[in-house]
């Protein structure tokens, strides 16, 4: 239990100390489906950018 509120706490501070273009890669190799099934403004919302910034793939 405590491992893993570990590693949420480790992942939301990597998370929040990373670019918005970071943030966007680290989605594309970890989650590349969600680029194709959420929609890009909610993404950008996420990510911390602006929604014509995100590149389809």
């Amino acid at each position: 239990m405590k491992e893993d509120l570990a590693n949420i706490q480790d992942n939301n501070a990597r998370f929040i100390s990373a670019s918005p273009q970071e943030r966007y890669l680290n989605l594309l190799d970890t989650r590349p489906a969600l680029i194709d099934h959420v929609p890009q403004h909610q993404l950008a919302s996420l990510l911390g950018m602006k929604p014509e910034s995100i590149q389809p793939h």
